[in-house]
C-alpha cells in the first residue's frame, strides 16, 4: 500500500531550496562569489527534477516491478484525500497499467496532512503501508498514526 504526498511541496525542485541553505552550503564546500550565483539558482533550471516527479518515477517503477498476484493499493493525501481504488488490487497487467496512468496524470495541491490517508489505508488491511512524503506536516500528526495502527490486530 502506498501512501504518497500530494501537496504543493511536492512540486517544489528536488536539493537546496531555501537562499539561507544554499548560501550556507555554497560557503561550506568553499565556492567563490561567481560560483555562488550560478548555485543559488532554481533546481528545476539546472535540471533537477521536482519531489513530484521523483515520487511518481519511483512508484512508476515500483508499479511494473510488482509480481503477478501481489496486491496493491495507491492513496495521495493534498487539498484532498484520492484512492486509486476502493480497496487493494491484484498485480494484473491491466491494473498495473491503470495505477500508473492515475499516478502519472495527477497533480499536486494543497496542504499536508497525511492522517486520513493513512487511516484510508489501514482500513484496507494491507500487509504494509509506505508513506512517501517530503516530511512537512504537523508534529502530532506521528503520534495521531501511531495510536491508530495501535488499535490495529492481526
Amino acid at each position: 500500500m502506498f501512501v504518497a504526498d500530494a501537496s504543493g511541496s511536492m512540486q517544489r525542485a528536488l536539493g537546496l531550496t531555501r537562499t539561507e541553505d544554499k548560501l550556507a552550503e555554497a560557503r561550506r564546500i568553499g565556492l567563490d562569489a561567481k560560483d555562488q550565483k550560478l548555485f543559488m539558482r532554481d533546481p528545476r533550471e539546472l535540471g533537477y527534477p521536482s519531489r513530484w516527479q521523483k515520487l511518481t518515477n519511483e512508484l512508476t517503477a515500483t508499479l511494473e516491478s510488482l509480481n503477478p498476484g501481489a496486491e496493491f493499493g495507491i492513496v495521495f493525501f493534498g487539498s484532498n484525500l484520492d484512492t486509486f481504488a476502493a480497496g487493494l488490487q491484484i498485480a494484473t497487467p491491466e491494473n498495473k497499467q491503470r495505477g500508473i496512468h492515475w499516478v502519472q496524470r495527477y497533480r499536486p495541491a494543497g496542504g499536508t496532512d497525511p492522517f486520513p490517508a493513512v487511516a484510508q489505508a489501514l482500513s484496507m488491511q494491507p500487509d504494509e503501508i509506505f508513506v512517501l512524503t517530503d516530511g512537512e506536516f504537523a508534529p502530532e500528526t506521528a503520534d495521531r498514526i501511531s495510536e491508530l495502527n495501535s488499535t490495529r490486530t492481526n
